[in-house]
């Protein structure tokens, strides 16, 4: 089972998989070992009508390609291997930041501005978290990291290696 038919038997992610197919990416949601951050049909519905409409217009392909891979990593990222702060690499080539955060027992895992709302949703290419929000690859992961305090002990992880096409520029030295 890929990430695109746990998507599809879901029923939750119809707006996804037509965006994902309008993009030419069906086949990289077959691809092995990647984990998608997927917003809910109800996500993008919350954008309006007129983001939708915009966003599928063949003139804002290289915008829904740029939307669609900033929520993809070339690993598998569970829940689980949050520790601290994680800042993984996207498709796009820019930084994430994940980390978890909430009460002690209660917490929750955050992607930038985002909150996973349904964590660890496994295929056998992958895993899906879902989110309750869209990611922007125009906000940069930094303004997520100047809100996060980082001592020696703080967990702070850097995940994969940034793709070979890409030089994103590197966050502060504050990795353990």
């Amino acid at each position: 089972m890929s990430l695109v038919y746990v998507a599809e038997k879901d029923g939750n992610f119809k707006i996804l998989l037509e965006l994902v197919e309008l993009a030419g990416f069906t086949s990289k949601l077959r691809e092995s070992d990647i984990t998608v951050f997927a917003p809910t049909d109800e996500v993008f519905k919350s954008m309006g009508e007129g983001f939708l409409k915009k966003i599928k217009l063949e003139k804002n392909r290289e915008n829904l390609k740029r939307i669609l891979k900033y929520h993809i990593l070339p690993l598998r990222l569970l829940s689980s291997d949050i520790v601290g702060t994680a800042t993984p690499y996207t498709l796009e080539g820019k930084n994430l930041c994940v980390f978890l955060a909430g009460e002690e027992g209660r917490k929750k895992v955050h992607v930038n501005d985002a909150v996973v709302v349904r964590a660890d949703v496994l295929a056998l290419n992958g895993v899906a978290h879902v989110i309750d929000k869209i990611l922007n690859p125009i906000e940069s992961c930094q303004s997520c990291l100047g809100s996060c305090s980082f001592s020696s002990n703080s967990g702070y992880q850097r995940l994969s290696p940034p793709p070979k096409a890409a030089s994103p520029k590197r966050s502060p030295s504050t990795s353990r």
